[in-house]
């Protein structure tokens, strides 16, 4: 508070010096932190610094000694040694790049300089996630490493070419081309960077003339192709360094070139964001561009300028940003122009930001927002688990209880955590508490025997194989709406009892879209006015289970008509969508889809895996009956919770590594299906349902892995994060 007042003091005497006057008082402005990355000022750059100002010293020396913890090159001769003129022409040594910038954003932070967002391009992206407060020291520098991992492996004989073209001319033309070429670099709305084989630069320079588009190269030493999809080929050279990432939450907004946008604060940044900066193009002219429209008013630039005053100017000639470099190409004095910036910065009053508060202050400003429907929270859960095993949300009025032993402890417990929250959806079984759900759970349960799930398998075969076969005939289909969908349809209406002509109009009922929101309505409408009971003899199915019981005063026809539902809906839903996941998890491993094959335990196992990584239902929901504690948090009687089986599923105290994909996993009972009472009473039949479809999958594979396959949609706003579209598309067409 007196640093901002002496700011305010220091202020108005300028103004009055300059006959200015500010009736609104001091204005709030917004700092923005830009890292570059390759650039040809950085050859001398805070050598003179580390020399003189301790602080950057002893965090440059900390640099060093994780650097070469992690089988880096040692940095510190830069800084004590004769300049070398070309240091920086060996890829190894790139690392002192992000030392300095590191070093940098340390120093200015020790003198109260924090930023309201971070612009990273290409090699300065971590470190501006550095600056954002959500890498380490030691992570940013392990994502460099991993770049430079890559580079020992790559093919280096890559041209890379200026053009005077747009984004769009330049992709067009790199499609066109017969030979391979991708836009690396968007320097500008008519200017960008492509890269090509040398080896055929003779066949692209004739496309290139009969086009009549002119280049020029960037340099006359080959690279390997970075900011390209070739990188792709590399993946596990790098994700050896890069897994090891904590993912925290941004404490600042985040441009990102590699991406294209900002990304805002409390976002936690996935492992794959790390490998994406390799192989994606640095669109810098787009995110400068969002830069502007946002109208920050300073920016410090960490390194020699990522932005020139040219380019600022370009975008925009009357912007009024006011820029600060760090270090001023061809100053002598490195100290004095830091006092200089720092009296400047200090001098300002900036918009308050989450860097300089405590880490309290992020979780409650992520739990203000946090939307429990959301797809792929893993990221989000896992860090919320570290800050404690319950929390309150906001958005929904509730508690959310995260972990493995807490979910297990309260699913257990119904007499103090009742299921009551699911009366809507049906309060005869789902909804239920203990001494009513007893009598249907008792009256339901010998329909799922093992003779029942054995029957549900053979199925599942025959029909698995009638819907795929005729697929493979098209270029391109959905996996979901044309096989895991209708899969699932076929077998829970058989299930149930239905008859052909009632599970066909069950379907139709259904409708491919059935995530709409209102099937469960229809359902209603459907099993009320159009179904009947009393065609159903014998008790041997769900059904004619049903319709005995109604007979005997057991269930009313309300009750009746809730449970079709449940359950209909339950074994369509669910098992559609393990289905999909399974499938398409196996076109991301295929290193292990030779050894599931024709092995039923390790199929098993398989299944268990994806269903514990890819928890189908985010979370089960109750209703404390009585005041508890949870984690030292007193709840009183009546507060709603929210379960989180992913996060129980995830949770490290429970499973080693929990976010890796292994079928030598040792057994352990995961949450899948919940635990207590309310265990899915349906889990045997849609897990033999799901190993059945695998079977089928696996000795199609050759016919499967002829076609690309597009990322899976989800729906959201549901308990269960249903995928509702895997699309397949014949390779080349």
């Amino acid at each position: 508070m007196i640093s901002k007042a002496l700011k305010y003091i220091y202020r108005l005497l300028k103004q009055v010096c300059h006959g200015e006057t500010d009736d609104a008082g001091p204005k709030e402005e917004r700092l923005l932190f830009t890292f570059g990355g390759r650039s040809e000022g950085w050859p001398g750059l805070g050598r003179t610094l580390y020399t003189n100002e301790p602080y950057f010293k002893a965090a440059i020396e900390s640099c060093n000694r994780i650097i070469k913890k992690n089988g880096g090159v040692d940095i510190l001769s830069y800084f004590e040694a004769p300049i070398e003129a070309n240091y920086y022409r060996g890829e190894e040594n790139f690392i002192c790049i992000t030392a300095i910038q590191i070093a940098t954003v340390q120093l200015y932070n020790e003198n109260g300089i924090f930023p309201n967002a971070v612009l990273g391009l290409s090699l300065g992206e971590p470190s501006a996630v550095f600056a954002a407060g959500a890498l380490t020291v030691e992570e940013t520098i392990k994502v460099i490493l991993s770049g430079m991992e890559i580079h020992k492996k790559a093919d280096k004989n890559y041209i890379f070419l200026f053009f005077k073209l747009g984004m769009a001319e330049g992709v067009q033309l790199c499609k066109k081309c017969p030979v391979w070429s991708e836009v690396v670099y968007e320097e500008s709305s008519d200017s960008l960077i492509i890269v090509c084989n040398q080896d055929d630069i003779i066949q692209f320079k004739s496309f290139t003339d009969a086009q009549q588009i002119k280049f020029k190269p960037v340099t006359t030493i080959t690279n390997f192709p970075y900011h390209t999809s070739l990188i792709s080929l590399y993946y596990h050279a790098w994700e050896n360094f890069a897994n090891i990432i904590e993912p925290k939450p941004l404490k600042c907004d985040y441009y990102s070139s590699a991406i294209g946008k900002c990304i805002p604060k409390n976002t936690l940044l996935d492992n794959i964001h790390w490998f994406n900066i390799i192989v994606k193009p640095v669109l810098h002219d787009t995110v400068l561009r969002l830069v502007l429209k946002e109208g920050y008013e300073s920016v410090l630039q960490i390194g020699p300028p990522a932005v020139s005053d040219r380019q600022w100017n370009q975008l925009d000639p009357n912007h009024r940003l006011k820029i600060f470099d760090t270090f001023q190409l061809g100053c002598v004095s490195e100290i004095s122009h830091l006092n200089f910036n720092l009296g400047e910065l200090k001098a300002k009053i900036f918009k308050p930001t989450f860097l300089n508060e405590k880490p309290k202050a992020v979780l409650t400003d992520i739990l203000k927002s946090f939307d429990i429907h959301a797809i792929d929270l893993h990221d989000q859960l896992t860090y919320l688990k570290k800050n404690g095993e319950i929390h309150f949300l906001p958005l929904h009025n509730s508690w959310m209880v995260l972990g493995y032993d807490k979910t297990d402890y309260i699913l257990k417990n119904p007499d103090l955590f009742s299921s009551s929250a699911y009366n809507q959806i049906d309060k005869v079984l789902m909804g239920a508490d203990p001494e009513s759900h007893k009598m249907v759970r008792e009256l339901l349960q010998p329909l799922f025997s093992s003779q029942t799930i054995a029957e549900v398998s053979r199925k599942t075969l025959n029909v698995a194989e009638t819907l795929l076969d005729p697929l493979f005939a098209l270029d391109q289909f959905d996996l979901v709406k044309d096989f895991s969908d209708p899969l699932s349809q076929i077998i829970i209406c058989d299930f149930m009892g239905f008859t052909p002509s009632e599970g066909l109009e069950v379907r139709n009922v259904l409708g491919r879209d059935y995530h709409n929101g209102n099937f469960f309505q229809r359902l209603e409408q459907y099993f009320n006015n159009d179904f009947e009971l009393a065609d159903h003899q014998g008790d041997d199915n769900f059904v004619g289970k049903i319709k005995k019981a109604q007979e005997n005063g057991q269930l009313t026809r309300a009750d009746a008509t809730s449970l079709l539902r449940l359950i209909l809906s339950a074994g369509i839903a669910t098992t559609s969508t393990v289905v999909g996941t399974v499938l398409n998890n196996l076109n991301k491993t295929p290193e292990l889809t030779a050894q599931i094959q024709g092995n039923d335990q390790l199929l098993a196992k398989y299944v268990e895996e994806c269903l514990r990584l890819e928890t189908p239902a985010h979370y089960v929901r109750r209703i404390t009956t009585q005041p508890v504690e949870i984690s030292a948090q007193h709840l009183p009687a009546g507060a709603h919770i929210y379960i989180n089986l992913r996060s129980a599923n995830r949770d490290a105290d429970h499973f080693v590594n929990p976010t890796v994909f292994s079928i030598d996993r040792p057994a352990k009972r995961n949450l899948v299906f919940g635990s207590g009472i309310h265990q899915c009473i349906g889990m045997g039949i849609s897990r033999a349902e799901v190993r059945s479809a695998t079977q089928v999958a696996l000795t199609r594979l050759e016919q499967l892995n002829g076609y690309t396959w597009e990322a899976p949609e989800y729906f959201k706003d549901s308990e269960v994060q249903a995928m509702i579209t895997l699309k397949l598309k014949r390779s080349g067409n």
